[in-house]
């Protein structure tokens, strides 16, 4: 198989029919008081990945995130290691107290509760921040359950194909707003030897209350294996904007 096709909810599979090696991945984010040149995801500013693979520091800003808490007791933590390989782990919160993660990641695609005391949600914002680099990687918001990023890597042995993404501004003002939301990636596959970031699509965005763009491609756009994809934020205008994000595909197991 060589290309994926996008027709509304179709795909068109290999010509046996099989769905080996194929898995499905969606990707939304949140940047609840945007500003231009920020990325979609909830601590605002533009994201950093860690500079090697590193020990994460997983800590609420609320007492009742605790393993006999109310709130959120564990979360799961999927990631990428040094190699871009998946690896994951279950964490134990331990309130405002940091837990190191046992695995050190070079990546985090997802933090999401895993399990939750009688209130049934995370009562603080959930941070998870690289050692020695200080960098925050991931956050759940109060209530959000999970994290909230349109930030994503492909995994060691895998294409992504993009068949679509989607974006919508917001304002509490109620006064007129405009921008744009991009979609890069940056590649360090063999073909890019020396790799930046390259703007795959470009959506404008417009304030109309409960408008949400979106584009499917056909073809779906490939992305290789080891790319970090992110949606940004450029050309605002206005203040207290709410921009969200999302792109979602395919994941194909590449020739072995």
């Amino acid at each position: 198989m060589t290309q994926l096709y996008s027709n509304s909810s179709l795909i068109r599979l290999p010509p046996d029919g099989t769905t080996e090696g194929l898995d499905r991945f969606s990707v939304s984010g949140i940047n609840p008081d945007a500003e231009t040149d920020e990325d979609v995801w909830v601590p605002g500013d533009m994201w950093a990945a860690p500079t090697t693979a590193r020990i994460h520091d997983i800590v609420s800003t609320s007492v009742l995130d605790t393993s006999d808490g109310t709130g959120c007791r564990t979360v799961l933590v999927e990631g990428l290691d040094d190699d871009f390989k998946e690896i994951s782990e279950t964490v134990v919160l331990n309130g405002t107290t940091p837990v190191p993660t046992v695995k050190l990641y070079l990546r985090q695609n997802m933090i999401i509760g895993k399990s939750f005391g009688s209130t049934g949600f995370n009562a603080g914002a959930i941070t998870s921040t690289a050692q020695t680099d200080d960098t925050v990687t991931t956050q759940i918001r109060v209530k959000a359950g999970c994290a909230q990023t349109a930030i994503y890597t492909v995994p060691a042995g895998k294409t992504a194909h993009i068949i679509g993404h989607g974006s919508s501004i917001n304002r509490l003002t109620g006064q007129p707003a405009l921008g744009e939301c991009i979609l890069v990636t940056y590649s360090r596959a063999a073909a890019s030897p020396d790799p930046g970031w390259i703007t795959e699509w470009t959506t404008g965005l417009i304030y109309l209350e409960g408008t949400i763009d979106k584009q499917y491609f056909d073809p779906a756009i490939p992305i290789p294996e080891k790319t970090d994809i992110r949606m940004s934020i450029e050309e605002l205008t206005g203040a207290n904007l709410f921009i969200h994000g999302f792109f979602f595909g395919l994941l194909v197991d590449n020739p072995v």
